[in-house]
């Protein structure tokens, strides 16, 4: 479990900020799951036996465990320019 500021900081985050589907938020919230330090606060046998597998990982990121892999974030260069080309009577 995490201390201190950055348990206190993820106890109050909302439940939307979670990686997962948008119907499972809905059911969070429907089940009056609003913030993240209630899915904690709550054992993890509940999740699982309402979401699955899925309870597991509600609950570890709530919690603040995620051992997920971090991988940069690639960002596209892109260069535009533009070039304007007037028609006029070319010396010939």
């Amino acid at each position: 479990m995490l201390t201190g500021d950055t348990a206190s900081f993820l106890r109050n985050q909302p439940c939307d900020l979670l990686p997962i589907a948008f119907n499972i938020k809905e059911r969070l919230h429907d089940f009056g799951l609003h913030k993240l330090g209630q899915i904690s606060a709550m054992p993890l046998s509940q999740l699982q036996a309402q979401f699955g597998p899925e309870g597991k990982r509600i609950w570890e990121l709530a919690a603040g465990h995620d051992d997920t892999p971090l991988y940069p974030r690639l960002t596209d260069e892109r260069i535009e320019g533009k070039r304007h080309f007037t028609v006029g009577h070319c010396p010939g």
